[in-house]
Order: C-alpha cells, then structure tokens, then sequence
C-alpha cells in the first residue's frame, strides 16, 4: 500500500514536470535508433515511431495554468517517458 503523502508543491510540480521533459529528451533519440533497426513497414516499428511522435507533441506543452493542468501535463509526460523506457526495452536498444 502506498504511503500517503502532502501534495505537490508548485515548485515540485515544476521541478518534476523539467525532469520528465529531460528525460524525453534523451529517450526519444535512443527510441529512434532502436526502431530505425527494424524493417520499414513493421508494425512494431510503426507503433514506436507514432510513440515518438506522441512524446514530441507532448514537450510542445506548456507547464499548464490551473492545477488540473499541471497535473495532466506531468501525467501526459510521465506516460510517454514510460512508454518510450518499454519500446527500447522491447527492442534491445541500449539504455541512455
């Protein structure tokens, strides 16, 4: 069971939100590597790039001005970074 905890603090949520968009940044190169491996037309290579696609539309978002959009922004992003982590995971490429 998970601990409880005090929400976020705007500072925090800002600082998580600049963590995650870092991470996508060295995800996504890594990402295309390991999917430019595989022959074009492959479904699993298809589905990769629309991930890679997703997560680059995903840093065009800004920090949000309500909390509800804080709060989506940085599960927006959270859900890209681990879906990137189980593609180059699935496709054997190498971890950055």
């Amino acid at each position: 069971m998970l601990a409880k905890r005090d929400p976020l603090s705007g500072e925090e949520m800002e600082t998580l939100r600049l963590q995650l968009r870092g991470h996508l940044d060295v995800l996504i190169p890594a990402v295309e590597r390991a999917a430019a491996r595989l022959p074009k037309g492959d479904g699993v290579r298809d589905r990769t790039r629309l991930s890679v696609a997703e997560a680059r539309m995903r840093l065009r978002l800004g920090p949000g001005e309500t909390l509800f959009l804080r709060v989506s922004v940085l599960l927006r992003l959270a859900r890209s970074a681990r879906s990137l982590c189980e593609h180059l995971e699935n496709l054997g490429g190498d971890h950055p």
